[in-house]
């Protein structure tokens, strides 16, 4: 071992910039990965935390009314005690209501908290939310009580006892019962208040027809999950068919004939994070395709790490020949050699690892900034060291086998002779590990350069309103009349061109959706539509276009009963001119309230563009919840904001404004693929690294090997351009055939990724040309500069031994 030892330092001393590009460039490959992973590793650990996550399961619903197909994770009130009464795989079951209660006043102060949900007495039952202070088994069994989360009670109560203290939402007051752990960040529901559902009466409703509760169930050990979403059809059955079949006074099989069914369904909690976005999702989910784009990218990462060292370590192999030669004379048999070589791979790896660690402990907190986490490494987890060690000993294998074997293949006479060269096949599967590292750089740079283009596209795009200069202020703790007035107060003010008052907003998207009947007649040929309650600005405020007809005036007191919808509904009606025609919408099972059409408003982005723009009808009426204001074009924002926030106070002493900008809310909304982007460009950067110190290596040995060849060149007369355009050429040619087999695979990558977005940019062809284009200057940068060192060289040093 000791001579093995001494052998190794010697060695790798005499060749220490080899030695040392390998190190750097493992280091940053495997620092890479790690990072990677442990992103992957939180995206993976989602809800797990729940003791009993193996047993839960959310019921769902898919139905198709009129060939309108929705997916939705909202189902009905009284399923629950059915679930649990009528279904023996059923242990218990908890069900989640949004009531849009965010103002919260504690004494004479106010807080806007949007992390509050209503639950059945059950939720403590089913998920791992341990209570800290109260009874959870009664916390919530009666009206009017809540529970906060441990963070919230420090901040509103400090140390003081916070049981038996009262919050009000608006007009309604709840005694605080509980103060639970906050809810781990890998959960897909994250609550700050858990209030008793009980405190509305709809959650005590027999209506197997109004789709309002997120419904979870615990199964009883043993039960077979895919059985028990077989049985869930008894529920369409019994129940479903038969509201519909009395709300449209038709039979059940009349009704699917006119393309109406209902299928209920269950989803694992540990699947919802990354396999559920669906309508009245709880959270912003994951995306399984992004933690397949990441695990790809750190084994793409890793693996341009591991050709490198396989490149050099095989291009330097001619430099130890005589040694190979050496040992095979003195009877060293193969395996051992080849032993040798694998453990001083392992040697390296290690050194790297061990600077990889450093490299992922001073990045780590930058990483957690842009991918909006709080990632760590537990050192003290056995199976992380476990893992960590695992990738040590992989990465020596996949980066050491192949220079191993070869260089043990060596026969001792042609050895001893000095008769080993490159050759052609060494020199042929070098070549295949560059173009390999070079198609990776590529489709991970043109993946990159589409996802900019995607993200600027949904940015910039034309939504249908006007987003600049709109400011929404949250105020659902004002009173109506407090709301009209501070309304007409801020339309008095010349900084602010309209103001409107509608909780029903284009972003955060929250209409309401309802059955309408053509022309107002009940029939089994109906569709869900998209609901929105606006005032009479909120057209004018928005910048919506009307293309036909006119929008709501209050000069018109028979609007009450008028209505505008988008040309989306337009179509869904098939109605080619739609001023005058009737809508009708069900009241009870015998009442329809009729309404006519006024206007045609042009399609507008009310939710992602992920989604295609869907019917939307607009109602003239009430929507208490927000205040969206239109600033006057060059305004002075600052003091648009104060005269704001002088106006709130005037009319809601003591609390604190609460307001956003359309384009701020926008930018949230697409949070997830900034984050996606962000992340993606760093390890591009770190793959371009990679690469280019592999071919910084090759072209310092490549010149090493060739320096006799370029003096005799230099002496015949080559310039320093053409000794240059000679070292040059063959990594040229390489990355032409790269860029040739990357752009299709990158094209095919990046159509199925926009698949994700009903409206998408076009894959421009200069993307891909943009990308070789980097690529190779990168690489001739990289290369550049041993190549003019050789070239530069005086020929008498070179030649001096010939």
């Amino acid at each position: 071992m000791k001579t093995f030892l001494s052998l190794f330092y010697r060695i790798n001393m005499k060749n220490k910039a080899f030695t040392l590009f390998n190190i750097i460039g493992l280091a940053v490959g495997m620092a890479g990965f790690i990072l990677i992973m442990l992103w992957v590793k939180d995206e993976l650990s989602y809800d797990k935390f729940n003791e009993k996550e193996s047993r839960i399961v959310r019921v769902m619903v898919d139905y198709s009314l009129a060939g309108q197909d929705v997916n939705s994770v909202t189902t009905l009130a009284p399923m629950a005690a059915v679930l649990k009464n009528d279904f023996p795989e059923v242990e218990n079951v908890v069900r989640f209501r949004k009531y849009n209660l965010d103002q919260v006043q504690y004494g004479e102060k106010y807080f806007t908290e949007r992390r509050s949900i209503f639950a059945d007495s059950t939720v403590f039952d089913i998920f791992t939310i341990p209570l800290i202070k109260g009874n959870p088994k009664n916390a919530l069994s009666a009206p009017n009580t809540i529970t906060i989360s441990e963070s919230i009670a420090k901040k509103y109560f400090g140390d003081t006892d916070p049981l038996g203290k009262t919050l009000n939402y608006g007009t309604m007051e709840f005694e605080i019962t509980g103060v639970y752990k906050d809810i781990p960040k890998a959960s897909h529901f994250n609550f700050d208040f858990i209030a008793s559902i009980y405190s509305f009466d709809d959650c005590y409703q027999d209506d197997w027809g109004s789709f309002n509760f997120v419904t979870y169930v615990l199964l009883k050990e043993n039960i077979d999950p895919q059985a028990f979403e077989k049985k869930l059809s008894i529920l369409v059955d019994t129940y479903i068919a038969v509201t519909i079949e009395q709300y449209l006074d038709a039979s059940w099989e009349e009704i699917q004939e006119q393309g109406t069914w209902f299928k209920f369904r269950i989803q694992r909690l540990r699947d919802i994070h990354l396999h559920s976005h669906y309508y009245g999702e709880l959270g912003i989910n994951g995306d399984a395709k992004n933690v397949y784009i990441f695990i790809s990218i750190a084994i793409f990462i890793l693996l341009l790490a591991c050709i490198n060292f396989t490149n050099l370590s095989t291009a330097k192999a001619i430099t130890r020949a005589k040694e190979i030669g050496v040992k095979k004379v003195f009877g060293e048999r193969v395996l051992t050699l080849i032993s040798h070589h694998l453990s001083e791979s392992f040697i390296i790896v290690f050194i790297a690892h061990m600077a990889a660690m450093i490299l992922v402990e001073v990045f780590l907190p930058f990483f957690n900034d842009i991918s909006a986490k709080n990632l760590s490494i537990e050192y003290s987890n056995p199976q992380i060291l476990l893992s960590l060690f695992g990738l040590i000993v992989i990465t020596s294998l996949v980066a050491g086998s192949y220079p191993a074997f070869y260089l043990s293949s060596y026969k001792p006479i042609s050895a001893l002779k000095s008769e080993i060269t490159a050759g052609k096949k060494k020199t042929r599967f070098r070549s295949v590990m560059v173009i390999g590292q070079f198609v990776i750089s590529i489709i991970l740079l043109s993946s990159t350069l589409v996802l900019n283009k995607q993200l600027n596209y949904i940015q910039t795009k034309d939504l249908g309103y006007e987003k600049e200069n709109l400011v929404c202020i949250w105020n659902s703790n004002l009173g109506w009349n407090n709301m009209n007035n501070l309304k007409d107060d801020l339309s008095k003010n010349p900084m602010i061109k309209n103001a409107s008052i509608s909780g029903f907003l284009p972003i955060p998207s929250n209409s309401a959706s309802n059955v309408l009947y053509k022309d107002g007649i009940r029939s089994t040929s109906f569709a869900t539509y998209n609901l929105s309650y606006v005032d009479h600005d909120y057209i004018n405020t928005l910048g919506i276009n009307i293309i036909k007809g006119r929008g709501f005036s209050e000069e018109f007191p028979t609007d009450l009963s008028a209505v505008l919808i988008n040309k989306a509904a337009a179509r869904s009606f098939g109605w080619d001119d739609p001023i005058g025609k009737i809508i009708g919408r069900p009241r009870s099972e015998t009442e329809i309230e009729r309404y006519t059409v006024i206007g045609v408003l042009d399609d507008f982005n009310f939710e992602s563009v992920h989604n295609p723009i869907s019917p939307m009808v607009c109602f003239l009426g009430r929507s208490r919840g927000a205040i969206t204001v239109r600033l006057e074009p060059d305004t002075d924002i600052s003091s648009s904001i104060k005269f704001l926030e002088s106006k709130w106070e005037h009319y809601s002493p003591g609390s604190s404004i609460d307001y956003t900008f359309y384009n701020d809310s926008l930018n949230h909304l697409y949070a997830s693929e900034t984050k996606l982007n962000q992340i993606l460009e760093a390890f591009t950067f770190i793959a371009f690294f990679v690469s280019c110190r592999g071919l910084i290596g090759l072209a310092m040995f490549t010149t090493e090997q060739r320096k006799k060849e370029i003096g005799i060149r230099k002496v015949v007369g080559a310039s320093i351009t053409q000794v240059g355009k000679l070292l040059s050429y063959d990594f040229t040619k390489l990355i032409i055939i790269a860029f040739l087999i990357a752009t299709p695979v990158s094209y095919y990558i990046i159509s199925k990724w926009l698949e994700n977005y009903a409206y998408q940019t076009k894959i421009s062809w200069w993307i891909f040309v943009l990308a070789g284009l980097i690529s190779y200057v990168t690489a001739m940068i990289a290369i550049g500069y041993q190549s003019y060192k050789a070239s530069a060289a005086n020929p008498v040093d070179t030649l001096r031994d010939e």
